[in-house]
């Protein structure tokens, strides 16, 4: 177990639980039981649901190498449901885990041409931009789509010889309570199992560009240490 918050049950059931709601949609669609001006806003669920899945994994324990498979196939499909609508943190998410998983520079080019055909400029996202495709670390400048808690990052980045301190002092006091306005915050008090982990993968992305010594964070409530040293 990696969460800190559920228990091992929980997630079992959850993971089953949300496994037999796509089995359900996809079945759905394939045998022509969901009216067309539908099938795109079902596909775009199954996919979230996934996305979730994907996470809720990784919360139970699961081995990472095991996700690797699934992330990927969620990263090509994103041209099919992200779009200058969609959430700017499940691109966020998507790319500190397409840092994460070390992917390849075309798998990459995905994320980043959606995120230029919809002029979605941020900071963050151009900070892992530039770092992947081009090898270059920068600072974290210019504007930020979502703000606070995501502007704490720049000083992280800034100074490598506090950057860690900085970045438990992040995760600590600014990454969770900066997300009051998501539909997801304090999602792991309701009744029904909608919960699958609460991680900082920007985090984590961040002290994998920066090659921190991380130890003092292992433990950290939202820090996916596992994560970062995949592959190493």
């Amino acid at each position: 177990m990696r969460d800190v918050l559920m228990n091992e049950q929980y997630f079992c059931e959850y993971i089953e639980e949300e496994t037999e709601r796509v089995n359900k949609f996809l079945t759905k669609l394939k045998n022509n039981e969901v009216r067309e001006d539908r099938i795109y806003s079902v596909k775009k669920k199954i996919d979230s649901i996934k996305f979730g899945l994907l996470i809720s994994k990784y919360s139970s324990g699961e081995d990472v190498s095991k996700l690797e498979t699934e992330f990927i196939q969620l990263l090509e499909d994103m041209p099919l449901y992200w779009n200058n609508n969609s959430s700017y943190i499940d691109m966020l998410w998507m790319m500190a885990l397409a840092i994460l998983f070390e992917v390849s520079e075309e798998r990459f080019h995905i994320l980043v041409d959606l995120v230029d055909k919809y002029k979605r400029n941020d900071a963050v996202l151009d900070f892992f931009t530039t770092y992947k495709l081009k090898g270059i670390i920068k600072n974290i400048e210019g504007s930020f789509s979502y703000g606070f808690p995501y502007n704490k990052l720049t000083d992280i980045v800034l100074d490598k010889e506090s950057a860690v301190s900085r970045l438990k002092e992040y995760l600590e006091k600014y990454w969770y309570v900066g997300h009051k306005d998501m539909g997801w915050y304090e999602i792991h008090k309701a009744k029904e199992k909608l919960y699958y982990g609460y991680w900082s993968f920007e985090a984590g992305a961040i002290a994998k560009i920066l090659k921190l010594d991380d130890s003092s964070l292992k433990n950290m409530q939202y820090y996916p240490y596992d994560l970062v040293h995949y592959k190493e």
